[in-house]
């Protein structure tokens, strides 16, 4: 027992003055409380998983506990907490914190928009039609580019399109490459860079089923940021010009996923999606739409 001169024998717990509350801004909540008590009193406020102490921060649990015991046999108790204010929220979600990194990344040239016809904004197709259509190129033989095999094994010339742009087949084929010297912009090169634009991000919450939907739409496509409603929250914010569709399918695509236990009963889930201006095929992405 405490050796106690005079006032509370500390036969529970007693929370200390100075006790703190921090928030981050997007709905997470941590604080820090400190409880005397006699080393054989009643620990029942270092059990994890109990409220705060202060009824206005009762959606706090204690995630971390810690003990130390003085010369008299007082024990101080040391509690962590965490919860998320959903007063603020609106929700079991913290407001996704979300960082867009812009940058260019190397394709294949045959990908680019303008490579066969002419798209608003290019000065020419790249490597055009030849005196066929889009649907059906039909390019002339050449001698610029290497010698090919045709369909009978035989050799032959192989065929150029605009700006030396050479081919296998008169129909298109394998695209070999520019070969003609006096491109110089275009001579010798197979690639070309185009803007890449990733959000990366992450929010907390404490509903467990938000794991599974996560899961589930990994490799998903979206032409809104909560993909088709299927999340409670919208993943970009409204400042984020990138919902809707491109010409081939929706712009939004999850393709990262991470899930950790923050603390206690709050989960951390960690997000990356990928933003295409041409959008993700249907053909082979699945889309969540709305």
């Amino acid at each position: 027992m405490a050796i106690i001169e005079q006032g509370n024998t500390l036969d529970d717990a007693i929370l200390q003055p100075g006790w703190k509350i921090q928030g981050d801004g997007f709905g997470l909540m941590t604080g820090t409380c400190v409880f005397k008590s006699d080393k054989d009193g009643n620990f029942n406020v270092a059990v994890i998983g109990s409220s705060h102490p202060d009824s206005g921060y009762s959606y706090m649990k204690a995630h971390k506990v810690g003990v130390s015991y003085d010369a008299l046999n007082i024990a101080t108790i040391t509690v962590d907490y965490v919860g998320i204010d959903t007063s603020y929220t609106g929700s079991a979600y913290t407001f996704p914190q979300m960082i867009a990194s812009n940058s260019l990344g190397s394709e294949n040239i045959t990908t680019h928009i303008n490579f066969l016809e002419q798209a608003a904004g290019w000065d020419g197709p790249i490597a055009g039609v030849g005196t066929g259509t889009t649907s059906a190129p039909v390019y002339p033989e050449s001698d610029l580019g290497p010698t090919v095999k045709d369909s009978t094994g035989s050799p032959a010339k192989s065929r150029i399109g605009d700006n030396g742009a050479c081919f296998e087949k008169a129909s298109g084929g394998r695209f070999i490459g520019f070969v003609d010297p006096r491109v110089r912009e275009l001579y010798g090169k197979t690639n070309y860079l185009t803007p890449t634009t990733t959000f990366t991000g992450f929010f907390y919450t404490t509903d467990t089923g938000a794991t599974a939907d996560f899961i589930d739409l990994l490799g998903a496509s979206s032409n809104n940021a909560d993909w088709g409603g299927t999340f409670t929250i919208d993943l970009l914010p409204d400042y984020i010009p990138a919902n809707g569709d491109g010409e081939f399918g929706p712009t939004l695509l999850l393709s990262n996923v991470n899930i950790e236990r923050y603390a206690g009963y709050v989960l951390k889930i960690s997000y990356e999606i990928r933003y295409s201006r041409e959008g993700w095929s249907r053909k082979v992405y699945f889309a969540a739409t709305a």
